[in-house]
């Protein structure tokens, strides 16, 4: 609202400006009186020059205007804060009336919902009235339909029973035929099963005989086959042994410190071939160091001898095969 007060406030500088000026005017625009100088002999009246004199200002006046230009300017901004008031008062009014006109749009709204929602509640209302009358009549239609259909039912079921009756007499006397010839039939099957079940289990005693004899030649065969192999592995692991001590023992390198008597057992897997396809130490020295160093001449040691016998040969390829280093024996 600043800007309303700039008329006001540049009339008082003026105002203030224009007395300072009149002063200052009537000031330098006053010079004194020349002074006479006597000539001898004539008297000369000395011309004298005009006196400029300044019109004075009533500073009296200036003040009076200047106080009723403020009281004016008083009176304005009383006028002015009327103004805002009044305007103020008047937007606050018009605030409280469209709050009033907003509370009753709410009202009418709120009543025009209530109204709705009164009218669908009635019109669901009438909608279950006329869905149970409706439902009503068609209760007393199917009690109508099931009184018609439980008489209905019953000649049926008199029916029925008249027929089942009469099949049933039908079947009895059916029945009675037909058990008899099952009977001369059961008697014939029974004969002839007893027949068939004699000649199965004799059949049954002769093949168990001869199972029981393969199995026993089974059994002595695979008897004779494993003495056969145990013979051959015994016979074949002293020598075989020996030339796989030979063959390690000569790539075999002691590890530094390792002590005088040490041994060890090494599983070996072998190829048909001799070639190592596996060897680890299944019983350690207690010096894993030296263990180690078996496990490695084994490897390089690859391919292993074999032995001669190809019974023990294939046992050797077909199983893992524990062998005991003990280079200082």
């Amino acid at each position: 609202m600043g800007w309303k007060f700039l008329p006001h406030i540049g009339l008082a500088v003026t105002l203030h400006l224009l007395v300072a000026a009149l002063f200052l005017f009537s000031f330098s625009f006053t010079t004194p009186a020349p002074s006479i100088v006597a000539q001898p002999a004539i008297e000369v009246a000395a011309e004298q020059p005009p006196v400029i004199q300044a019109t004075a200002v009533d500073l009296q006046a200036v003040e009076n205007e200047i106080k009723r230009q403020e009281e004016r300017e008083a009176a304005a901004e009383r006028r002015r804060k009327e103004l805002e008031a009044q305007e103020r008062a008047a937007r606050e009014a018009r605030q409280r009336e469209e709050q009033r006109l907003a509370e009753l749009e709410r009202q009418k709204q709120e009543l025009e919902r209530q109204q709705q929602q009164e009218q669908e509640r009635l019109a669901k209302l009438k909608q279950q009235q006329e869905a149970e009358q409706a439902k009503l009549r068609e209760i007393e239609a199917q009690k109508l339909a099931a009184e018609k259909a439980r008489q209905e039912e019953q000649a049926r079921a008199e029916r029925e029973r008249k027929a089942r009756e009469e099949a049933e007499a039908k079947r009895k006397a059916e029945e009675e035929a037909r058990r008899k010839a099952e009977e001369a039939k059961k008697a014939e099957e029974a004969r002839r099963k007893a027949e068939e079940a004699k000649k199965a289990e004799e059949a049954r005693k002769r093949a168990e005989a001869e199972k029981r004899r393969q199995e026993e030649e089974a059994a002595r065969q695979r008897a004779i086959a494993e003495e056969e192999k145990q013979a051959a592995i015994r016979s074949a692991m002293p020598a075989w042994a020996s030339a796989v001590k030979a063959a390690v023992s000569r790539v075999w390198i002691r590890p530094v410190g390792s002590p005088a008597g040490l041994s060890c057992v090494l599983q070996i897997r072998l190829a048909p071939d001799g070639t190592v396809q596996d060897v680890q130490t299944v019983k350690s020295s207690g010096n894993s160091a030296f263990d180690r160093s078996a496990e490695a001449a084994i490897r390089k040691a690859s391919p292993l001898p074999m032995p001669s016998n190809p019974i023990a040969a294939r046992e050797f390829a077909s199983q893992p095969i524990n062998f005991t280093f003990s280079p200082d024996r």
